[in-house]
């Protein structure tokens, strides 16, 4: 609605101007008789084109806010997708909809317990960057993503690099996307160029040869003794919103600046702990928004940090119990991931 307000106001104006001038100029230019500029014509064609160029402006800035929502979708097909009415009020903010939807079927993508999605992150990704390369430049581009977190991550970071990017977090519930409802949107940050402070870490009463990660951003809590279950981790890093300095608001989920701020320090800190465990495989296990490890695999792929390599990724199968199984979402990453269940 507010891209066609613009649109309207600047043809209602370019029209009002171009009939403004064509009396203007026959008052210059008349058949008959004298010229007879009339002060009233001109000072209304000044006011007509101080109002197009207002309209121009505010036409600019809108399109600067809204432009193209890119919907990229990668799923289990018996998984329902609860995204369809957020996003349906979230397309009617903006230009134009773009969509890249793949299904996955998980148990036939999963071989030796691990679910291995390296062809279908690498196609999603080469169609989303070939859908935001072909779209006009002119506006902003807003990219709301529905997959499991590894492949957010292993999409992310493929994203090609281009000006007023940004992520759209939609509701995880169906009932929850009201137009009145405030969008959670924030722009991709730039990387980095400092470093992160190194966490302690927590030593696991089994022993183990990898160093686990968890990423707990949201109410779901992560038990490191079932998610690290046969994964060989020893000990492990923590980071949530308060390490990085986001305190929770009372309301469900994130804000967008509270978004904006863990996109800007959750990639350093990830980034550290990886570079701690050289020589050790990293076993990866989160619980957070998409947006959030979209934006983590584009700042760590912009950086120095070889990130997949070397790094297991699991996703939760089972909310309930919490039971993970490695995704493989990258060519980098290890095939062989579980090595046992643990005592």
């Amino acid at each position: 609605m507010l891209v066609a307000t613009a649109n309207f106001a600047v043809a209602a104006t370019l029209a009002g101007t171009a009939a403004l001038l064509a009396l203007v100029v026959q008052d210059l230019l008349p058949v008959t008789g004298p010229r007879q500029l009339s002060p009233t014509r001109v000072l209304c064609l000044a006011a007509t084109l101080a109002a197009l160029f207002a309209a121009l402006v505010w036409r600019g800035s809108v399109h600067q806010r809204t432009g193209t929502l890119f919907y990229v979708r990668l799923i289990d097909d018996a998984w329902p997708d609860w995204h369809t009415i957020p996003l349906r009020a979230a397309s009617r903010r903006r230009m134009s909809l773009r969509s890249v939807t793949r299904w996955a079927d998980l148990p036939t993508h999963t071989r030796d317990g691990t679910i291995d999605l390296v062809d279908m992150c690498a196609d999603v990704a080469a169609a989303l960057e070939a859908v935001v390369n072909g779209d006009r430049d002119d506006t902003a581009y807003t990219i709301a993503p529905n997959m499991p977190w590894p492949a957010a991550l292993a999409i992310g970071a493929e994203l090609p690099i281009v000006d007023n990017l940004r992520l759209l977090e939609l509701p995880g519930r169906p009932d929850s996307a009201g137009d009145g409802m405030p969008e959670v949107v924030f722009r991709m940050p730039q990387p980095a160029t400092g470093g992160a402070a190194l966490p302690s870490a927590t030593t696991r009463r089994t022993t183990g040869r990898r160093v686990g990660l968890l990423l707990t951003f949201t109410g779901r809590g992560l038990d490191p003794d079932t998610v690290f279950d046969g994964m060989d981790v020893g000990e492990f890093y923590e980071l949530g919103p308060a390490a990085l300095g986001v305190a929770r608001h009372a309301g469900p989920g994130f804000t967008s600046a509270q978004l904006a701020t863990l996109a800007r320090s959750l990639p350093p800190a990830v980034a550290a702990i990886k570079q701690a465990t050289t020589g050790r495989e990293l076993v990866v296990a989160a619980a957070m928004p998409k947006t959030l490890a979209m934006a983590l695999g584009w700042c760590l792929a912009q950086g120095d940090c070889r990130f997949f390599a070397g790094t297991h990724l699991l996703h939760c199968v089972d909310t309930k119990s919490g039971h993970c199984m490695p995704m493989r979402v990258h060519p980098a990453q290890p095939v062989n991931c579980r090595t046992g269940q643990e005592a």
